[in-house]
């Protein structure tokens, strides 16, 4: 968590984090200091909206940042196309066990959240309950299935992150 905040100085450190993330400072503070650990949903939710890797943010394992494969259109990218159509079948099924449908936006990012994870080499078991988790965190953006509008976020709902 220091090292994160020390990346986000120049933008306020720990208001940054806190901001982007919706969490309060004394929280972000308090993970610092180690006098609590986040949930998982909040380190799944902490890794979507600050880029980092979740493994790295809740094992320490791995690059802080997770591998890329932006570049240009010409240049051969890194990515396992039958780890892609994994990552995307089991975001899905967790979709639709959830009845919920998200933005293409936030898809993508649980996708890619999945995706990094089993390159990762984490077994498919240890996988799900962290993609339901990041679907929990996406609710906010997610249309509910069954109705066709938008499902009301925690936050709207009064509850806190």
């Amino acid at each position: 968590m220091k090292l994160l905040i020390e990346h986000f100085k120049p933008q306020g450190g720990v208001a940054e984090i806190a901001r982007r993330c919706g969490f309060s400072e004394a929280v972000i503070r308090s993970w610092r200091d180690g006098a609590t650990d986040p949930s998982r949903a909040r380190c799944v939710h902490l890794a979507q909206t600050t880029g980092v890797s979740l493994l790295w943010l809740t094992a320490g394992d791995g690059s802080m940042w997770p591998e890329t494969t932006q570049g240009d259109l010409g240049q051969s990218q890194d990515v396992s196309l039958e780890t892609l159509k994994l990552a995307v079948q089991t975001v899905e099924e967790a979709l639709q066990i959830a009845d919920l449908r998200l933005s293409p936006e936030k898809a993508g990012e649980v996708v890619s959240l999945v995706y990094q994870l089993l390159c990762s080499g984490l077994a498919e078991a240890e996988i799900i309950p962290i993609t339901r988790q990041a679907l929990n965190v996406a609710k906010g953006d997610a249309v509910d299935a069954s109705r066709g509008k938008a499902a009301p976020s925690r936050q709207a709902a009064g509850g806190n992150r």
